[in-house]
């Protein structure tokens, strides 16, 4: 706990130093300073309303729920007004970001040293989009689930796991992934015979959290809506999103590149990077 909290404690720091300086700023330029933009006002929208409007169901139910069930704390048991769902949410993300720190820093100790660990965590703080973990988005959220399920399932706290697994299941669509890795392992350790039975009904158990988490929302739409993938059409049909071949969007991504686009500059980058890292560990 401490390497995660000093992390934690140092990275809010910088971020209320940067709000500071921003807001001195604005005095000058007419910074329109607002935590309340981009997907925050979907959350705070389903938090409020439910899922009333057709272009909400790609986000997932936790975090909103969060919201509003805090921001009614908040209220005195009155309907919270905006400003309390949106400090729901960024205290949300502050401990979420907290828990996501110190379960790193212990995923890491049990597995390298301490030194290693506090490297990873600081690493993880410095990465470029880790301002997200400051924002009322789901990023900090499902970051600490996920890393709680898999040092939960690293020390055989089965029910934990799942309920971690569970948690990012009603979080982000991509939480089925946790378990398709933890089956994936699994079957090595099956393979090649380096497991026992209560091993093996402990991960499964495990595994089994991110995929009822996603198919209780699934379940949910299916009801409301008729149509239990309607937070995959919607990303079509209100988002332009579309499903690609990997090497179709690297092809696009290179094409876009000859234009001036900094965000896009800034994701490929660190998509090569990640590559790179990817080759050094396997070979490692």
């Amino acid at each position: 706990m401490r390497i995660g909290g000093s992390a934690w404690l140092g990275t809010r720091l910088a971020l209320a130093a940067t709000l500071i300086g921003a807001y001195c700023i604005g005095f000058y330029v007419h910074l329109h300073l607002s935590f309340d933009r981009w997907d925050t006002t979907w959350y705070l929208a389903i938090a409020q309303h439910g899922y009333a409007d057709p272009r909400t169901p790609n986000f997932f139910p936790l975090f909103p729920i969060l919201e509003a069930g805090i921001g009614r704390v908040l209220a005195g048991g009155h309907y919270p007004p905006h400003r309390y769902l949106l400090g729901a949410g960024l205290g949300i993300t502050a401990i979420a970001t907290f828990v996501a720190f110190c379960a790193l820093a212990a995923l890491v100790e049990l597995e390298e040293d301490a030194r290693t660990a506090a490297a990873a965590v600081r690493l993880l703080a410095a990465y470029p989009l880790a301002m997200f973990l400051a924002v009322a988005y789901t990023d900090a959220p499902f970051l600490a689930a996920t890393l709680v399920f898999f040092l939960c399932v690293r020390t055989r706290r089965w029910t934990a796991a799942a309920l971690a697994g569970l948690a990012a299941g009603l979080l982000r669509p991509l939480a089925p992934v946790l378990a398709i890795a933890i089956l994936a392992e699994l079957a090595i350790e099956v393979a090649l015979r380096r497991t026992d039975s209560a091993t093996i009904k402990g991960r499964l158990f495990a595994s089994a959290g991110p995929l009822v988490g996603t198919g209780l929302f699934s379940g949910y739409l299916w009801w409301r809506f008729g149509d239990p993938l309607l937070f995959v059409h919607t990303q079509t049909h209100y988002w332009n999103h579309v499903a690609a071949w990997p090497w179709h969007t690297l092809a696009d991504a290179v094409t876009k590149m000859l234009h001036p686009d900094v965000y896009l500059a800034l994701d490929f980058s660190l998509v090569i990077a990640f590559g790179v890292l990817a080759v050094v560990m396997f070979a490692r």
